[in-house]
């Protein structure tokens, strides 16, 4: 039961992390949200929320389930945003932004 919670909420990540990223494409509403978690991993010293969450509950990441070699020790780093997840996600903000205001009714 333990790993089908850990399995849902990992997807659940994966599906927010792609909802962020492309949801603007299909409402403009959603620029709100890449906002909020542009702020937060600001806050936060560029560490994702739920990537502290899972590994809490959990003990593994989103990234270190799909990326890292079950084998190896946890690394630190696995918790920090890696830089071209953040500039995908301000290139997509700011697209989204200024085709918003370029094509807005």
């Amino acid at each position: 039961m333990c790993n089908l919670i850990k399995y849902l909420f990992l997807l659940n990540h994966l599906c927010f992390i792609i909802i962020t990223m492309f949801g603007w494409l299909l409402n403009y509403n959603l620029l709100f949200l890449q906002l909020i978690v542009i702020m937060s991993w600001k806050i936060n010293n560029n560490k994702c929320l739920l990537t502290q969450i899972e590994y809490y509950l959990f003990n593994t990441t989103l990234i270190k389930f799909l990326y890292c070699d079950k084998t190896k020790k946890y690394d630190e780093k696995i918790i920090y945003v890696p830089f071209i997840h953040r500039l995908s996600l301000y290139l997509s903000f700011l697209t989204g932004l200024f085709t918003s205001i370029l094509f807005k009714n």
